[in-house]
């Protein structure tokens, strides 16, 4: 059966599998497709062939499949419904937004956020990555809710500090290190990793209790969340 740590997303055109461990995106096709879908059980299941065979080894040898009592727990596909028609009409900025304010204690402590955040992302076997990246981000799970200007102060704060230090820091490590600044404040935002379609993208935020994106700009509505169980919570 497919891992829990894979998610399916189904597209209108398209079906893609994220590997939550390694965060490697693959679009499924063919007898690959067929194959996997009939273990998700969207498709009546058939008696194995020596193709599919030759499919099914190749998707365990990737990790994605798993036996046993773990495989009893699946992973509902995600399904994306058609994005509408933009006729090239949007925008995007061509230069960095300016940062909104947040208060000095909280880009003090934003600045060893966004270095552990990196350090972590760079510290260890490269294929689990973005499973060390996601723990981080989930440190926090336990800890009361943030308020609505503690969430706001560390988002701003990190991208403060992230424009200081000469490394990549893009919405994972931006979102990570928001939490992990969170936590370390006694309190927690959620993490939600979420697709768009038209052109097929992922991005990375932080939310509130309610779902709502803290600090973000207008289009993430565009963005199914992929890691969140049925009750919002973050799935790894």
């Amino acid at each position: 059966m497919p891992a829990q740590h894979v998610r399916t997303i189904r597209t209108p055109h398209v079906t893609l599998i994220v590997d939550y461990h390694t965060g490697d995106v693959a679009v499924l096709t063919g007898a690959t497709l067929a194959t996997w879908l009939s273990m998700l059980q969207e498709t009546p299941t058939v008696s194995v062939t020596s193709r599919q065979g030759s499919v099914v080894a190749g998707l365990a040898a990737r990790g994605w499949l798993i036996t046993g009592r773990e495989g009893q727990h699946r992973t509902p596909a995600v399904y994306l419904e058609p994005s509408p028609a933009s006729w090239g009409t949007q925008e995007a900025a061509t230069q960095l937004n300016p940062i909104a304010a947040s208060p000095w204690w909280w880009r003090l402590a934003a600045v060893p956020a966004v270095l552990v955040t990196l350090a972590v992302r760079h510290i260890g076997h490269s294929r689990r990555r973005f499973a060390r990246m996601v723990a981080l981000a989930n440190v926090g799970s336990r800890l009361t809710p943030a308020t609505a200007d503690s969430a706001r102060h560390a988002v701003r704060a990190v991208r403060w500090a992230a424009r200081l230090i000469p490394a990549r820091v893009a919405c994972l490590e931006e979102s990570v290190a928001a939490g992990l600044l969170l936590a370390s404040a006694g309190c927690r935002a959620r993490w939600v990793h979420g697709i768009a379609i038209d052109p097929l993208r992922l991005h990375a935020w932080l939310a509130d209790e309610a779902g709502r994106p803290i600090d973000e700009a207008a289009d993430t509505i565009q963005y199914t969340p992929i890691n969140q169980d049925q009750t919002g919570g973050a799935r790894e």
